[in-house]
């Protein structure tokens, strides 16, 4: 049987690699905000954000993990993708 201290270690190192993933997320999330503001996008696109939680959703039920959950955390990085989108937006305007 697997000691409780083996098990928090995976969560760790799960924890560790889902941090490092959502960092490289998020310099993606930079890279679709400076492309945004070259190319005069809007920064919310509805429907994107729609296929977006649907996607995940699908892909949780897929998984066997509650969508609502899955939905709940997507949510927030599309809030905060959306902050990055808009920050860089005044920043590029203030260089103008």
């Amino acid at each position: 049987m697997t000691s409780l201290e083996e098990l928090r270690s995976r969560i760790d190192t799960l924890d560790r690699e889902l941090i490092r993933i959502l960092a490289a997320r998020l310099e993606v999330c930079h890279d679709v905000a400076r492309y945004k503001e070259a190319n005069n996008a809007p920064i919310i696109q509805p429907a994107r954000v729609r296929q977006v939680v649907d996607t995940r959703r699908q892909w949780a039920i897929d998984a066997e993990v509650d969508p609502d959950f899955v939905e709940q955390i997507f949510r927030v990085l599309l809030t905060e993708t959306h902050r990055i989108e808009v920050a860089y937006t005044q920043i590029g305007r203030a260089h103008v």
